[in-house]
């Protein structure tokens, strides 16, 4: 499919959104406490990249879908909060487990 060179960019972006973003509505934090940390690590970066192009988009004035800012801010913050709870997670139990070894 040949797209005209307008749009053709919408094509790239499409790729990297998830099936929520194609849907219109927002991901659940549930689906992002179902991940692996490997995967959460993953998704994190492929946002911020998703993010970047989008802003690269704005400022060329390529962005006609403009709510997938939203979309992308908000999955983002439900990623890292995702990351930050198992974080303060694995410290209270290496604390709890240097507590009782000492």
């Amino acid at each position: 499919m040949i797209f005209p060179p307008q749009i053709s960019h919408l094509k790239s972006i499409d790729r990297s959104l998830t099936i929520h973003d194609k849907i219109m509505s927002l991901s659940k934090i549930k689906e992002a406490r179902d991940l692996s940390d490997a995967e959460v690590a993953e998704q994190i970066l492929a946002v911020k990249r998703q993010l970047m192009e989008l802003r690269l988009f704005q400022a060329t004035g390529r962005v006609d879908k403009p709510h997938l800012f939203k979309h992308a801010k908000h999955r983002l913050a439900q990623l890292m909060t995702v990351e930050r709870e198992r974080q303060i997670a694995a410290e209270a139990a290496a604390k709890s487990a240097s507590s009782t070894t000492a």
